[in-house]
């Protein structure tokens, strides 16, 4: 594998379904691989993975007619990823203003039904009646960069990036808040920063799980990994998944990625982050829900607190539960 790859140009998946997604898999069939082989969740409506941007053409077309995905969830920054790619083509950008709890509670009592309505017909020129829609939510926004990355940094420090911003060297103040403020935090706290930090953006990304039109759904990030993982627990708990299946879940990322892990450390690398930013041990899923569980009571009792409460909970549940 040559060093200078990116993720996409060094490995493509070749399991069936994925159409070269790294790190994909469908919450449905992984929850359900516990010890006594119980189903939690529906199989075929919540998928993850890694980025969608190495698809050609075709392999959407395969991944749409297979997987019947309707909307996307894209966790990442406006500055990761590409645009004009063949999966923009069949998923515009929706506003996330109209997915607030009031509004989407106002409406369930107006239609009773929360049977997600999965399409058979799909041609991705978007020319048809069928709608698909991609939801963007930065986790690592303006909060997580006010609150979290620039409150960690010394006077001296900000004044140096606020230098570095005002004369157009933002990979440069990239580099350097990756080395001197992530990657002494080290993904383990920055689960904690995100849950503390990024509510807004929790609440925003859980609101697309309530409306059952929306399913299939398809949730990534860049690498699958931390801000897909963290969605991914939410909506397993909300399942009543065992936290050791949930963590068993965010495992299977290390595994999904290996492939690709020498391209993708010299990504983090690069980027000023340390190794950690590379892996999935079961200690960051871990140490995360026993972090919710100390600070709010459960999962759920996080979940009240960001403003996700039981009804919004109980129509997810309706929606994917088995």
């Amino acid at each position: 594998m040559a060093a200078s790859k990116n993720m996409g140009e060094a490995y493509r998946n070749m399991e069936k379904g994925s159409f070269g997604v790294l790190n994909f898999r469908d919450l449905g069939v992984s929850s359900a691989e516990n010890a006594e082989n119980k189903k939690y969740i529906k199989e075929g409506l919540i998928f993850r993975s890694a980025t969608l941007d190495n698809m050609d053409e075709e392999q959407v077309d395969a991944f749409l007619e297979m997987h019947k995905i309707r909307t996307i969830l894209d966790l990442r920054t406006a500055h990761e990823g590409r645009e004009g790619l063949p999966i923009d083509k069949s998923f515009p950008t929706s506003a996330l203003e109209t997915l607030t709890p009031t509004a989407v509670v106002m409406k369930d009592k107006k239609e009773s039904s929360t049977e997600p309505n999965v399409s058979k017909e799909y041609e991705t020129t978007g020319q048809g009646s069928l709608v698909r829609k991609k939801y963007k939510v930065d986790f690592a926004g303006r909060n997580f960069q006010r609150y979290c990355v620039f409150g960690s940094c010394s006077f001296r420090l900000k004044l140096y990036l606020i230098y570095l911003m005002t004369t157009c060297q933002r990979r440069k103040a990239s580099y350097i808040v990756g080395q001197q403020v992530l990657s002494p935090m080290g993904v383990n706290k920055m689960y904690k920063e995100f849950a503390t930090y990024c509510q807004g953006e929790m609440l925003a990304a859980m609101m697309v799980f309530v409306d059952p039109s929306n399913y299939p759904i398809e949730v990534h990030c860049t690498q699958g990994k931390d801000r897909t993982g963290i969605v991914s627990a939410f909506v397993m708990s909300i399942a009543g998944v065992p936290q050791d299946v949930i963590v068993n879940d965010y495992t299977k990322t290390q595994k999904g990625l290996a492939p690709v892990y020498d391209a993708m450390l010299e990504e983090v690398r690069k980027a000023g982050l340390s190794e950690d930013f590379a892996q999935a041990p079961a200690s960051n899923m871990r140490d995360f829900l026993e972090f919710l569980t100390e600070k709010y009571g459960s999962v759920e009792g996080y979940l009240d607190a960001i403003g996700f409460g039981p009804e919004l909970r109980d129509r997810v549940r309706q929606i994917i539960c088995v």
